[in-house]
């Protein structure tokens, strides 16, 4: 049972990194910091100095998180916005003060009021200047190439040339996969279209707009007849010091571990590779490629799905979608790695060893004390809290969040690609 919890649990990639270490001194200072506070499955109570905590109102930012309105003047892109993940993402960077493109392809009727829960555009761009960011939004179908092209010229030009961050989060596989579950269909009686669902506005359109990203930010994506250069980016000094981009490609465990079915994984397999040569690639230039992978996120769907299997009530399991991050923790995570790769506050020997590699949202945020909107941090999925639920139950929650090494993981998970010793 132990390890099948853990099979569930996943995670790895070719090229992972783990941010946070829970073991030896650093552990011990966590432990003493967090004294008395409760050793749930998440912290809780108020955040520790130095964490992202915010409800509706400005964000507050400090410590060893994100300075107040650190992207200001910086312009993103975020794709697939209009709920889940990439709303949270754009509400993450628009507490940072950015500039931020949203796409997505639902729109609120012209004249209509605004509906509670509504998963438009337009209330992505509500919730995003509501704070403190300037948002854009763009209508976009991530699954013609065409519309993303023109979406990407007409950033260039509207922003005279500048591009910092692109955050690759259009996906449309979610009913595919659904299918998937319901009828349980091997790949051998899938029909092709499946994996064309899974992977056309996942894969292959992430492929196509860290293309049209990259040309952006290297000046080569030039909107009519006008001459832009991105590459001369200016300090808020006034100095010519050029600052880091970089694009991140929302993947997930699945990468490593079978999740769902054979398209997923081969998808998210296939992405996290591509971010490693891409960054390899781009790194000389000044941007940097990473991929993205949260936890379990309480989106929408994953809202809607787990109350279908009965999975919401108990409040102690991390498997629970109560326990499970938020779109705007994820958000979080994407602002602060933003931050930390332009301004220079990791340096450039730590670029240089995370990039092209996954980020875990969960382990980010632990490492730099950025919390959700609740202030809370919840465990990774790595965590032997997470892992020992299955056999503990409740009392999990007196397990430290301690992370398995990440070669541990590797050996027990059916990693690709898999080796024979002859």
């Amino acid at each position: 049972r132990v390890g099948a919890a853990f099979l569930a649990a996943g995670g790895g990639a070719t090229r992972v990194r783990g941010e946070h270490r829970a073991c030896g001194r650093r552990a011990r200072k966590a432990e003493a910091a967090r004294g008395g506070q409760r050793r749930g499955l998440v912290r809780s109570g108020a955040p520790r100095a130095g964490s992202v905590a915010m409800g509706t109102g400005a964000a507050k930012m400090g410590g060893k998180s994100i300075p107040r309105d650190a992207l200001r003047g910086c312009v993103a892109v975020v794709s697939g916005a209009t709920r889940g993940i990439g709303r949270g993402i754009a509400i993450g960077l628009g507490e940072a003060g950015a500039t931020v493109y949203i796409t997505g392809r639902t729109q609120r009727a012209p004249g209509a009021a605004p509906k509670k829960d509504e998963r438009t555009l337009q209330a992505t761009q509500e919730a995003v200047e509501k704070v403190g960011g300037t948002c854009i939004p763009v209508a976009v179908d991530h699954a013609k190439t065409e519309e993303v092209e023109a979406f990407f010229q007409r950033v260039v030009r509207e922003q005279n040339g500048r591009l910092d961050f692109v955050i690759n989060c259009a996906y449309s596989g979610v009913s595919a996969i659904k299918e998937v579950i319901e009828k349980k269909k091997p790949f051998y009686r899938m029909p092709l279209s499946h994996f064309h669902a899974i992977n056309h506005v996942g894969l292959e359109q992430q492929f196509v707009a860290c293309q049209l990203a990259a040309r952006a930010m290297l000046g080569e994506l030039q909107s009519d007849s006008e001459t832009m250069d991105s590459n001369k980016d200016s300090g808020k000094d006034g100095s010519s010091k050029r600052a880091t981009k970089c694009i991140i490609n929302v993947s997930s465990f699945g990468g490593l571990q079978r999740i769902f079915d054979i398209p997923y994984g081969a998808g998210k397999a296939a992405t996290d590779r591509m971010t490693a040569d891409m960054d390899v690639e781009l790194a000389p230039h000044g941007v940097r490629v990473f991929a993205l992978w949260p936890g379990v996120v309480a989106t929408e769907a994953m809202v809607d799905a787990f109350e279908k299997m009965g999975m919401t009530g108990d409040e102690s399991a991390p498997h629970g979608i109560a326990n499970g991050e938020t779109p705007l923790y994820v958000g979080r995570a994407v602002a602060s790695i933003c931050w930390r790769t332009h301004s220079g506050a990791d340096s450039r020997s730590r670029q240089d060893a995370l990039g092209g590699h996954v980020r875990v949202v969960a382990e980010h945020n632990r490492r730099h004390g950025i919390t959700d909107e609740h202030g809370r941090a919840p465990v990774s999925l790595r965590s032997l809290r997470f892992i020992l639920y299955s056999v503990l139950g409740s009392r999990a929650s007196l397990v430290p969040d301690w992370r398995v090494p990440w070669f541990v993981v590797k050996a027990v998970a059916k990693t690709s690609p898999q080796f024979s010793w002859e």
